[in-house]
């Protein structure tokens, strides 16, 4: 798809072939379209926090390779909107990775990352096997007033979907596995990290946008951190599971009057 330069808060520049791409976030919070109710009316969802509170912003950009560059405002964020955003990265990057514009149906390819999140253990790359599946029609989905979503009843597109299997590995030794940082505070990790995803990816081959994309991700670590002497070490042991979805959502809930 070709795209030219231009400046707005989503803009896109062609690099060999490949679209690079400068945006905005901003978190919205999906309380804005409850009704707020009549004085005196409990409110069904008073005192339910949304998990991911409204008004952070992060702006970044994401290279012909899939890597998001340049951002600002993540450390302004509280923990639960930086791991809302990274999640949503992760699932929105591999509409880059397709080898564009001759991608066709049953082709493979191969993709190595560094993990990008603060980590324990130093040296974490993501090595993935993609493979584009099939053709499959789809649409966006809108999001009601009540925070539920369905299919919007717009015209129907046609997406890639895509398979991508990917492995967490570990390049640093498992004797000596300390992040920069923490040697910067006299710090010293040893110990191991890995971990499997396995992601769903529907992208438009209209607009080039991820529509609907799921992951399910299993990780485990098992490091010592400890003074640079030896002293005072703490052992952590984690074995996790997660299972995220994002989806393309056009327009946005109005308050009831």
């Amino acid at each position: 798809m070709p795209m030219d330069c231009s400046e707005s808060k989503f803009s896109t520049c062609n690099q060999n072939r490949k679209p690079v791409v400068r945006a905005k976030a901003k978190f919205l919070s999906l309380e804005l379209g409850v009704p707020a109710g009549k004085p005196g009316e409990e409110n069904p969802r008073a005192g339910k926090q949304n998990s991911v509170p409204a008004g952070g912003s992060i702006e970044f950009t994401i290279s012909p390779d899939g890597y998001f560059e340049k951002i600002s405002g993540l450390d302004a964020l509280s923990p639960e909107q930086q791991q809302a955003w990274q999640e949503w990265a992760a699932l929105f990057a591999p509409a880059w990775t397709l080898p564009t514009p001759v991608a066709k149906v049953g082709d493979k390819w191969k993709s190595e990352q560094p993990e990008q999140t603060s980590s324990l253990i130093a040296d974490l790359a993501w090595n993935r096997d993609s493979s584009y599946v099939r053709n499959e029609t789809c649409r966006p989905s809108v999001l009601s007033p009540s925070g539920d979503f369905s299919p919007s009843t717009g015209p129907l597109d046609t997406c890639a979907v895509l398979l991508t299997t990917a492995k967490l590995t570990q390049k640093s030794s498992p004797k000596e596995a300390t992040p920069e940082d923490f040697k910067l505070h006299d710090l010293k990790t040893a110990g191991t990290a890995k971990g499997s995803n396995e992601i769903v990816t529907y992208i438009s081959l209209t607009t080039g946008l991820v529509v609907r994309a799921t992951e399910e991700a299993s990780q485990q670590m098992d490091v010592v951190v400890a003074k640079s002497d030896g002293s005072n070490g703490v052992h952590y042991k984690v074995d996790a599971a997660s299972r995220s979805e994002i989806l393309l959502v056009t327009g946005t809930p109005l308050a009831s009057h």
